[in-house]
C-alpha cells in the first residue's frame, strides 16, 4: 500500500515501518494524482519540537452514484486519549452509525497496551468493513502522540497513519505507517484525505519551520498556519465540495511543558486543549465537543450550547462508553488560563 502523503513528505519526514502490523511497500515511490480529487475531507498534523497540532475540517459528506446529496458542517473528528489526539478522514457512520464514537470506544479496550491501541484500532478498522459493501469505502485516521527517544531520553513528536486507501486504489485490508520529523529539520506538516497540492504542502512546511526557527512556534501560531491551509483548501473550487472552511483544533504540547488537565474551548499553550474554530471572520474559538478515552470507558464533552434551561455555568458529558469498573469524571473550570473547560479521564 502507498500513503499519498508520503511522497510529497519525503524532504520533510521520515517514515518509519513498523515490523507488528504489516510488511515494507515502497511508499515513497509515487504522490498524489492531482487530476483526480479524493471524495473525503482533509486533516492536517503538525510535528514540532514543542506541540503537535491536528487541524481537521468538519464536513462530512453523503453520497450517491457519485453525486452529492447532502453536506454538514458539525461533524466531530476529534478523539483524545491519555497518549495522542487522532482524528479520521473519511467514512463517518462506522460502529453504531458515528466513526468518532467507533474509534474512541475501540481505543479504549486498548489503553494498556504497548502502542495504546493502535495495531487494535487498524486490526478493527478492516474487521469493519469487511461487513460492508460499496465501492467508495475509503477511511483514513491520524495518532499523534509523543514518544520517549530512546538514544537521547527526550521527547519526540510521532504519528501513526492507519488507512486503506491510496493515490488511486482502495484497499481490503488497513495499513498503518508512522511518520516523524525528517532528520536535519524541526517540524513537519503533512495531510490525510483531501489532496494538498505539492506547492502549497511546500509553503505550510516552510510556515512552520520558520515559526520554530524564531521561536513563536506557539501553540495558536501553529493551528491558525494550519487553519487556513485547510481554508484555501475549501475555496478551492475542484476540492470545496468536500471541504470546509469550519475546524477543530487538538493541541498537545510537549508533556515536560504541561502544567495540568485537557481544556476544551480554548487554545492554551501548557495544556492539551480542543477548540472549534467556526468559519467566518471572526475566528472566535469554540468548543467543538471532542471524546475523551478512558480505561474501558469514553464520553463526549458537550458544549455550552447543548446546556439544559436556567442559569449557570454549564458543563456536560455524553457517555460515548459507559465506565465497566467504578471510577469518576474530573473537571474543573479555569479561570486562569482564560476560561475554559478542564476534564480528566474517565475511567
Amino acid at each position: 500500500m502507498q500513503l499519498p502523503l508520503v511522497g510529497q513528505l519525503r524532504m520533510m519526514c521520515r517514515v518509519i515501518f513498523d515490523a507488528s502490523v504489516g510488511e515494507r511497500t515502497d511508499v515513497l515511490a509515487k504522490t498524489y494524482n492531482e487530476s483526480r480529487y479524493c471524495s473525503v475531507t482533509l486533516l492536517l498534523t503538525a510535528l514540532t519540537p514543542r506541540h503537535i497540532v491536528q487541524v481537521s475540517d468538519r464536513r462530512v459528506v453523503w453520497q450517491k452514484n457519485d453525486q452529492i446529496v447532502k453536506t454538514e458542517d458539525s461533524y466531530v473528528k476529534a478523539v483524545l486519549t491519555s497518549s495522542f489526539a487522532c482524528s479520521y478522514t473519511g467514512l463517518a457512520n462506522l460502529g453504531s452509525g458515528d466513526t468518532a464514537d467507533w474509534i474512541a470506544t475501540v481505543l479504549s479496550d486498548h489503553t494498556t497496551d504497548p502502542d495504546r491501541g493502535i495495531t487494535s484500532l487498524m486490526q478493527a478498522a478492516t474487521q469493519q468493513l469487511s461487513r460492508r459493501t460499496g465501492d467508495n469505502q475509503k477511511l483514513g485516521i491520524v495518532c499523534a502522540g509523543w514518544i520517549v527517544k530512546s538514544e537521547t531520553k527526550r521527547f519526540m513528536p510521532r504519528a501513526t497513519v492507519i488507512s486503506n486507501f491510496g493515490a488511486s486504489s482502495i484497499n481490503h485490508e488497513f495499513q498503518a505507517q508512522t511518520i516523524s520529523v525528517h532528520a536535519g529539520r524541526l517540524s513537519c506538516v503533512f495531510p490525510q484525505g483531501q489532496i494538498v497540492h505539492q506547492e502549497e504542502l511546500d509553503v505550510i512546511n516552510r510556515t512552520v519551520e520558520k515559526l520554530c526557527e524564531s521561536g513563536r512556534d506557539s501553540a495558536r501560531a501553529i493551528a491558525q498556519a494550519l487553519t487556513e491551509t485547510v481554508r484555501m483548501v475549501a475555496r478551492s473550487p475542484s476540492r470545496s465540495p468536500y471541504v470546509s472552511e469550519d475546524v477543530l483544533v487538538s493541541s498537545l504540547p510537549r508533556p515536560d511543558l504541561l502544567k495540568g488537565l485537557l481544556v476544551v474551548g480554548k487554545l492554551v499553550e501548557d495544556y492539551w486543549s480542543v477548540t472549534c474554530i467556526p468559519r467566518g471572520k471572526t475566528r472566535i474559538e469554540q468548543h467543538g465537543g471532542p471524546i475523551i478515552v478512558g480505561h474501558k470507558a469514553a464520553i463526549q464533552a458537550l458544549p455550552p450550547e447543548d446546556r439544559p434551561p436556567g442559569e449557570g455555568l454549564f458543563v456536560g458529558a455524553r457517555i460515548v462508553r459507559k465506565p465497566e469498573f467504578s471510577g469518576a469524571l474530573s473537571c474543573v473550570i479555569l479561570t486562569n488560563p482564560p476560561l475554559g473547560h478542564a476534564w480528566g479521564w474517565p475511567g
